[in-house]
């Protein structure tokens, strides 16, 4: 079971060792100071789960969007070739 330790900024500098210890075994090393918590540090492996967890989270909202437009009858599709000519065209206006 994973668990969460509080400690201070001065534990981080003086006990550098232990948190890195408590990371790599999975644990959330929490600095706060005067209360205020500053900083989470995490095992890098959990951290790059976490993120693309959050960005395939991301993803299907995204797509559930699209496909939730794209059933909808006034929605107005373009083609790729008008696509093209709308961002060509803001790109020379945008350039003026």
């Amino acid at each position: 079971m994973y668990k969460r330790h509080i400690r201070t900024p001065e534990d981080l500098r003086d006990n550098y060792d232990e948190i890195v210890r408590l990371a790599e075994q999975g644990d959330t090393v929490i600095i706060a100071e005067n209360g205020v918590q500053q900083l989470a540090i995490v095992n890098y492996k959990d951290f790059c789960s976490w993120i693309e967890d959050l960005h395939r989270e991301y993803i299907k909202e995204e797509l559930d969007k699209s496909i939730l437009e794209a059933s909808d009858p006034n929605t107005r599709f373009i083609s790729h070739e008008e696509m093209k000519a709308t961002l060509k065209a803001r790109r020379e206006e945008r350039d003026q």
